[in-house]
């Protein structure tokens, strides 16, 4: 998963008004023009011995393993987590949250997770 955001800086977050499709933050990336953009990318699970699995560190905040489950980082800074979802109970979820999201950003990215994926059910 890539996710795209406008960039902050500081307090102050740039405004992006796109007229039509073809000045959407997705083709301003595609083109090369990242200057105002953030981008983050899920955080790549590392092997398990033990386990036989593959295994993201939630620190104790997530309780079961899930598709769904997702830390989002700086793909420079993979230590850096900037969000993390997943499963603490068959129908309870976690989600955590730092800048520079705000929680409706967090928040939305989060519900599209949930969303039915034929590739991961």
């Amino acid at each position: 998963m890539q996710i795209l955001v406008p960039k902050v800086e500081g307090d102050k977050a740039e405004a992006w008004k796109p007229i039509g499709k073809a000045n959407g933050i997705g083709e301003s990336y595609k083109e090369g023009k990242k200057e105002r953009i953030s981008s983050f990318v899920n955080k790549s699970p590392k092997w398990n011995e033990a386990l036989q699995a593959f295994v993201l560190n939630f620190n104790g905040r997530v309780l079961r393993p899930s598709v769904k489950n997702f830390q989002l980082v700086d793909p420079e800074v993979e230590s850096n987590v900037v969000v993390q979802f997943g499963r603490i109970d068959s129908n309870l979820f976690n989600m955590d949250v730092k800048y520079p999201f705000s929680i409706i950003q967090a928040f939305a990215l989060c519900l599209t997770s949930l969303d039915f994926k034929f590739a991961c059910e």
